[in-house]
């Protein structure tokens, strides 16, 4: 509880300034157009204000379109995808529009859509600098280094300065293509007689064995939850490797991001499956670093069917057996991430990140206020270590008696742990409501198919 006192006057008159200058900003700022002014908002997440202001404009086709960003950011996917539309029906040149459909496109990895949207997005308004940065990320998928760097070139030549890390991970993504040069990155071999991963479980998590070049083995945590492979700082050092560039990664605790460096890994052996020229970043974490020697992201095979038989102990590739399927889940894909769509206590919807690195199932505090339980609810805050990339920060709240599902199966929890969510939701772009665990998983056989964009539950 804060505790309040009447500010002496010299504290008041500093209160007052402060107050004061938002509205002289906005006072300034109602003389712009009220599209760029929208934007400009959403620009600095500040949603829910430029919700307000656009609630008040006539549906225009670019107060459409921005309606249609603000309902993508909240993982309202359907009700985005009706205002692009509309904004496109009135005026088919809105090209903010286009782009929030090469977004919900590049979310079903449909990558030559997303590619045709994007491009179309850039030539009705190549001054945007997010509109080139999406393209990159389409080209990347379809695997186009040239275009994907001359969007990223474009991306920074606009001068983007309001979103800092985002500059930074550009010029990281240049510096390692071309570091790589003519190399393809992330080589590798997968067919019908690759034999499964075997993996071992301990601390509700999976680990596999990992050879690099001929050292080795090293016990890797196996991560859905990453979009990167990351090898510790201890390892590194035993393999003495150079950095090529130094960038962010997100991740939950903490601030939602930490520094990293990027190195070049010449072979990587994974279970049988031999990759070549795969960057990976370092991690420093002393948590993860007393468990494994790195985390090993299935997105390095983000072009086949990664099935993970919790039950078996095992990872299979392109067999989706249906056999004791439970349940096919429409999901998305954002930076290598899996979201699955949940229904919270039969009311509400969400997007939770599928992560076996993660040892239990939680909610974001976002979702766990829709539910009426605050840092102010009475016994919710809890003194709970939260393990995650970034750190070991952040406040922790416990929701009883919840229940995820889909329209065909329910899981009941007694009692689920919150944590603050939102630089992840702001790395992705979307909200994300929750993690899904390794309490929720461990009875089925998860299969991510990539092409098809689902997630199969089955029970072996």
């Amino acid at each position: 509880m804060i505790k309040r006192t009447w500010p002496t006057p010299y504290i008041k008159t500093a209160i007052l300034l402060f107050l004061a200058l938002p509205l002289f900003l906005f006072g300034q700022r109602v003389q712009q157009d009220p599209v760029e002014l929208a934007r400009d908002l959403l620009l600095e997440h500040r949603f829910e204000d430029a919700a307000a202001f656009l609630s008040n404009l006539p549906d225009e086709p670019d107060i459409l379109a921005l309606k249609g960003e603000i309902a993508f950011r909240g993982g309202l996917f359907r009700e985005a995808r009706t205002l692009y539309e509309r904004a496109l029906e009135a005026d088919p040149e809105t090209a903010r529009a286009h782009y929030g459909l090469g977004k919900l496109a590049l979310g079903k990895m449909q990558a030559a859509a997303a590619v045709e949207l994007f491009r179309r997005a850039v030539q009705l308004d190549p001054s945007e600098p997010i509109y080139h940065l999406g393209a990159s990320d389409a080209w990347a998928i379809e695997g186009d280094l040239d275009e994907q760097t001359r969007h990223l070139r474009a991306y920074l030549a606009l001068d983007p300065t309001y979103d800092a890390d985002r500059v930074a991970q550009v010029e990281a993504v240049l510096a390692i293509i071309a570091s790589f040069g003519e190399d393809r990155m992330g080589v590798y071999q997968i067919d019908e007689t690759t034999p499964p991963v075997a993996l071992s479980k301990g601390l509700n998590l999976i680990f596999a064995d990992v050879m690099v070049g001929e050292d080795g083995p090293f016990e890797f945590l196996v991560d859905t939850g990453a979009s990167q492979t990351v090898f510790t700082t201890q390892l590194l050092d035993e393999l003495d490797l150079e950095p090529i560039v130094d960038t962010l990664i997100h991740g939950i605790g903490g601030e939602g991001k930490v520094e990293t460096s990027i190195y070049r890994i010449n072979e990587l052996t994974f279970g049988g499956i031999r990759i070549e020229d795969l960057p990976v970043g370092n991690l420093s974490n002393p948590l993860i670093g007393a468990i494994a020697s790195g985390i090993f992201s299935t997105a390095t095979f983000s072009d086949h069917v990664v099935s993970i038989d919790y039950p078996n102990a095992m990872i299979e590739f392109d067999t989706l057996d249906t056999t004791g399927a439970i349940d096919h889940v429409p999901s998305w894909f954002f930076n290598n991430l899996v979201l699955v769509p949940m229904r919270v206590n039969g009311m509400h919807d969400g997007l939770f990140l599928l992560d076996t690195g993660a040892v239990t199932t939680v909610l974001s505090h976002n979702m766990a206020e829709t539910l009426g339980v605050t840092e102010d609810t009475p016994g919710a805050k809890i003194n709970f270590g939260l393990a995650g990339i970034a750190g070991l920060e952040g406040s922790v709240l416990r929701v009883t008696e919840v229940v995820l599902s889909t329209p065909v199966f329910r899981e009941f929890f007694s009692q689920v742990v919150s944590i603050d969510m939102d630089q992840i939701s702001d790395a992705l772009g979307t909200e994300v409501s929750g993690v899904i665990g390794y309490d929720f998983m461990e009875a089925y056989r998860v299969s991510i198919d990539f092409k098809n964009a689902e997630v199969v539950l089955a029970i072996q």
